[in-house]
């Protein structure tokens, strides 16, 4: 998968370049891999390609406090278990579009 580095003031991000999928198309490539959502936006474009169920990665969000800040991390603890549990997610997820193209992890 071509990659393309973009810095910004803050930190440096990787961007999925379109032309990955330009190549994948003209050089009539097997296979592509990337995050499952582009992935389907891009096989509806592309007659007999199909998605694969399952993965080899996932994204893992996090949420972290400072050391001995054992107020602050119990109460965000308490908010994100309340989040996934008493519907905001879900509602978010819808909100914003994206129903089917995320999941929300069991806690660990």
């Amino acid at each position: 998968m071509q990659l393309e580095l973009i810095s910004t003031k803050r930190c440096p991000f990787v961007q999925r370049s379109v032309i990955t999928l330009e190549l994948f198309v003209t050089q009539k490539l097997d296979a592509l891999a990337g995050l499952v959502p582009a992935l389907k936006d891009n096989a509806e474009n592309l007659p007999g390609s199909r998605v694969l169920e399952g993965g080899y990665t996932s994204v893992c969000q996090a949420f972290g406090t400072r050391p001995g800040n054992t107020a602050l991390h119990d109460v965000t603890q308490a908010f994100i278990a309340d989040a996934k549990s008493g519907g905001l997610v879900a509602e978010l997820i819808e909100k914003h579009g994206v129903t089917g193209k995320l999941q929300v992890a069991g806690n660990r």
